[in-house]
């Protein structure tokens, strides 16, 4: 027994059952966006997550990537903070500092997701992959982010942005 044991996972179930089985089975002439067009409309924000769980669980990565483009296409997105919180980190153990990255910047300019928690899982995917580099535009994002947000003189953050 290793310290590196994987995590069992139950079985998945409903459409998120159905979104697992056909990332593993995906015929090599059809891209998961493609497969995924009859599912539109159909999936909240803990299913998607739910689906990023596993498929990173699985190392499915990039179908992990795909389907999150797929969220990001959908109307309204299915992409929110929480879901990036669960994709960045699965995206950085895996090595995939520069789709972290990308993702990150493709992310709405939106108060909603200048949030410290979306800026911690992307802080923590470049992290586990060794993207220090980055990390340093990455912080002055962040500094430049909490500067908009804390007031000038008695340090306080100030969330009403006025």
């Amino acid at each position: 027994m290793g310290c590196f044991q994987k995590r069992e996972l139950p079985e998945a179930e409903g459409i998120v059952g159905e979104i697992v089985e056909l990332a593993r089975n995906l015929p090599q002439n059809l891209t998961l966006e493609e497969a995924l067009a009859e599912y539109e409309g159909r999936f909240s924000e803990k299913e998607c997550c739910e689906v990023l769980e596993i498929l990173g669980e699985e190392h499915l990565l990039l179908c992990c990537v795909c389907f999150f483009q797929w969220m990001r296409l959908q109307e309204p997105s299915l992409v929110t903070p929480g879901t990036c919180t669960v994709l960045f980190p699965l995206l950085g153990k895996g090595g995939m500092g520069d789709e972290v990255m990308e993702l990150f910047r493709n992310l709405p300019s939106t108060k909603e997701f200048r949030d410290v928690h979306v800026y911690n899982a992307t802080i923590s995917g470049l992290l586990s992959c060794g993207r220090y580099t980055i990390l340093t535009q990455l912080y002055g994002l962040l500094c430049f982010f909490l500067a908009a947000f804390v007031g000038p003189r008695n340090g306080k953050i100030n969330l009403s942005n006025k």
